[in-house]
């Protein structure tokens, strides 16, 4: 649908570091203005305990977009390099690039395990049995300790001299206007959210806003629906509920032994008795009868 090589200001240069800083360090590397609506990245394929745990779990990755967004804002009001724990206990760090009194984007380092300042397996699990106790149980807990086990590890220093590095190419950043706010415009900011901003899958549909995501664009309800008809031929909600029944109905194919409430809580429909009724009106048969056809 998208131009995976369109980078919307942010120059080759840019991805370049993030790809080389990745190799070097093994941690997943992004670029991004504070919308986080355009951003080049690189580890993004990595296999650690949060690419497991956002793949399981949308309660999961919903806790891990709140708290990125609250450690950006704060970094980003600071105007100061920062190292923290996310709400799993791993090691992250954010280092703003600013322009005068403005910070303009960031460089995000993340998902790394140290020896002095990372939680323990045994209390991430606890963690992730309190944020859902459905998606990780005893049943999975092996699986979740094999993920813990290939998530990266790095010292203390090594994270800050990686650190001391990103600061300086947040400087070359800036100075050779890579990241140009101004010169991306409302649609390739719209691209690139729908792109690489939101899971429009398994975001619960009881949570999603069209609202919400206007705001985080900066744009009006109506232009936000007026761009979504434009690429995405519906309007924005409508766009979002035919892609979830359409992965609903892969599933009811694919994966016989599903429930129809599994295959409804998988992409992000609580509802179950809403859900069936919708699959029905748009396939044009129950989940069911689907099912038994496919």
């Amino acid at each position: 649908m998208f131009k995976n090589d369109d980078y919307s200001g942010l120059e080759k240069a840019a991805a370049d570091f993030a790809r080389d800083l990745h190799i070097v360090s093994g941690l997943h590397v992004g670029i991004h203005d504070l919308r986080q609506t355009h951003f080049v990245s690189a580890g993004d394929n990595v296999c650690n305990i949060c690419k497991y745990c956002k793949k399981r779990s949308a309660l999961f990755e919903n806790r891990c977009i709140c708290s990125d967004k609250d450690f950006l804002n704060l970094a980003a009001s600071k105007q100061k390099s920062m190292v923290y724990l996310c709400h799993l206990g791993l090691v992250e760090a954010i280092i703003p690039i600013v322009d005068g009194d403005t910070t303009v984007g960031v460089i995000f380092l993340g998902q790394a395990r140290t020896v002095d300042k990372s939680s323990a397996f045994d209390e991430m699990f606890l963690r992730l049995q309190q944020i859902d106790p459905m998606n990780f149980s005893e049943e999975n807990k092996e699986e979740i300790r094999i993920s813990y086990d290939k998530t990266v590890s790095i010292t203390a220093k090594k994270l800050d001299s990686l650190i001391s590095l990103s600061e300086f190419i947040a400087q070359s950043i800036y100075v050779n206007r890579w990241l140009n706010i101004q010169s991306v415009t409302t649609e390739q900011n719209f691209r690139h959210y729908m792109r690489d901003g939101i899971d429009i899958i398994h975001i619960p549909l009881s949570s999603f806003s069209v609202e919400k995501i206007a705001d985080e664009l900066n744009i009006s309800y109506s232009q936000l629906n007026r761009l979504s008809r434009e690429y995405l031929g519906l309007p924005l909600k409508q766009h979002v509920l035919k892609t979830k029944i359409s992965a609903a109905a892969r599933l009811l194919s694919e994966h016989p032994d599903m429930s129809v409430g599994d295959v409804a809580a998988s992409v992000g429909i609580e509802n179950i008795h809403y859900f069936s009724r919708i699959f029905s009106e748009r396939m044009g048969v129950s989940c069911t009868e689907y099912r038994k056809r496919s």
